[in-house]
């Protein structure tokens, strides 16, 4: 089972198919509006209904709801994630926009690292997730992947489908970030020690 979560808007239906993919479906304050737009129902709704339109209250009050006090500016989107796990997911993809202050953008990275494996965040442009062990990737002509190595060093055991491995075996935070050419239409990759976050460009871009 795959969990969608909601928690910005978007300025087209882009990522609608993305979302309807998903079996389950968590929206995350305002974003409501969102769904809605695009006439998608969530199972749940994580909000502390500041400046929630009345009409939205009325609207979804059949909806099951969550509610927090917000204490930190990821705090709902951390809660969406730990009522997602409820679910027993295979993957979480978290759907946002990415328009957001400096340290909301670094909690979410911190995020991918805190739930590897697990937590894919997705924009309009890529997909930024963590692995800890085994990467199996399809890749389209033309999409571009980089590496990088914030939650501490990590080992590289073995990859094919990608020239990485030529370049280098072990990643330190101190090689900021590597971007590497795909070689083939299937990327696999295992690592032995640490976690290594994945940035994949969309193949429109």
């Amino acid at each position: 089972m795959d969990v969608a979560i909601i928690t910005n808007h978007f300025p087209t239906d882009l990522l609608r198919e993305e979302i309807l993919q998903c079996q389950k479906r968590v929206v995350v304050d305002g974003a409501i509006t969102y769904l809605d737009n695009l006439g998608i129902i969530p199972d749940l709704w994580v909000t502390d209904f500041d400046e929630i339109e009345e009409e939205y209250k009325i609207k979804y009050a059949h909806i099951r709801t969550k509610n927090i006090h917000k204490t930190s500016p990821i705090q709902d989107t951390e809660v969406a994630i730990e009522e997602a796990l409820s679910f027993k997911p295979e993957r979480i993809f978290l759907f946002t926009n990415l328009e957001s202050a400096i340290d909301s953008f670094l909690a979410l990275l911190l995020l991918a690292g805190k739930y590897p494996d697990t937590l894919y965040i997705v924009t309009p442009k890529q997909t930024a997730f963590a692995f800890s062990k085994h990467l199996l990737l399809s890749i389209s002509d033309g999409q571009k992947i980089h590496f990088m190595a914030p939650f501490g060093p990590v080992k590289i055991q073995s990859c094919q489908g990608i020239d990485l491995c030529k370049k280098q075996s072990l990643f330190t935070y101190e090689d900021l970030i590597i971007s590497a050419t795909a070689l083939a239409h299937v990327i696999e990759m295992e690592i032995s020690k640490g976690k290594l976050l994945c940035i994949v460009e969309s193949s429109d871009h």
